[in-house]
């Protein structure tokens, strides 16, 4: 199981993302037809290690979430709604077992030739195998 499909299961299951994005949630890299609103994901990198005192396996995954909207308050408005869905959310998802979610860092671009805002934010989640 990957943390990607908890990732998408999570934020497309929550009713605030769902009525902002319309199920526009993409891994790695959206169409190049897509309309904003829209939110993509990628998994940066993937870490194994093991934790005696836990028991078992731990993953440590480094996730990048881009959220695209058309204007600045908008963009920011929907990176909102996705911390408040992933940032210290734990628990079982699309079979995935997320010890946690931990926001880290969120910084804005704007691409004006586009008209196009994007909110990136940085999370780190922990993956129990």
């Amino acid at each position: 199981m990957t943390v990607g499909k908890a990732l998408y299961g999570l934020l497309n299951d929550d009713a605030g993302i769902t009525a902002v994005v319309s199920g526009r949630i993409y891994p790695e890299i959206a169409p190049a037809d897509a309309v904003a609103p829209y939110i993509v994901y990628s998994i940066v990198s993937n870490t194994p290690s093991d934790i005696k005192e836990d028991g078992g396996s731990v993953d440590t995954a480094q996730i990048e979430v881009y959220n695209f909207g058309t204007t600045y308050s908008s963009t920011v408005d929907l990176g909102v709604l996705v911390r408040g869905v992933l940032d210290k959310v734990n628990g079982t998802y699309g079979g995935v077992n997320i010890q946690s979610i931990k926001y880290n860092n969120e910084q804005m671009d704007v691409t004006p030739e586009r008209d196009l805002w994007a909110s990136i934010q940085d999370y780190q989640a922990r993956i129990k195998l």
